[in-house]
């Protein structure tokens, strides 16, 4: 369990997700946005505006038959997007629940990696 809610390896093609994130230079105040998923390759994503810079990292939550389920996080493709109302999550699998799992047992950390280029062109 990740708090009160369950950890998913993904959400599904044409469910829908509910993500509050606390942007940027908002005076912490929260924007919601229910949406429906879809794929860029691999890769989760939802539109929504007004959704801006600062929201990396907030919990993707789908309904399931087991309550409410953390299916992703704002992230991966082109670290963060190349449009500010375009959201994706990594493609989770087995790899994030064995960190999970991991965590969990209180075992040594991963290493991330430098971010790579964002893959947006910048139209220059």
């Amino acid at each position: 369990m990740t708090g009160a809610n369950g950890l998913s390896t993904r959400p599904s093609r044409g469910k829908t997700v509910t993500v509050s994130a606390y942007p940027q230079g908002k005076a912490n105040n929260p924007i919601t946005c229910t949406a429906e998923v879809y794929f860029d390759g691999v890769f989760p994503a939802f539109n929504c505006n007004p959704y801006v810079d600062g929201t990396s990292g907030s919990p993707w939550l789908a309904t399931t038959p087991d309550g409410i389920t953390v299916v992703g996080p704002i992230a991966g493709l082109h670290q963060g997007g190349c449009y500010s109302y375009t959201s994706y999550s990594p493609p989770l699998g087995r790899h994030a629940r064995a960190v999970y799992r991991r965590a969990v047992a209180r075992g040594k950390p991963d290493i991330a990696p430098q971010a790579g280029s964002d893959g947006c062109s910048t139209g220059l």
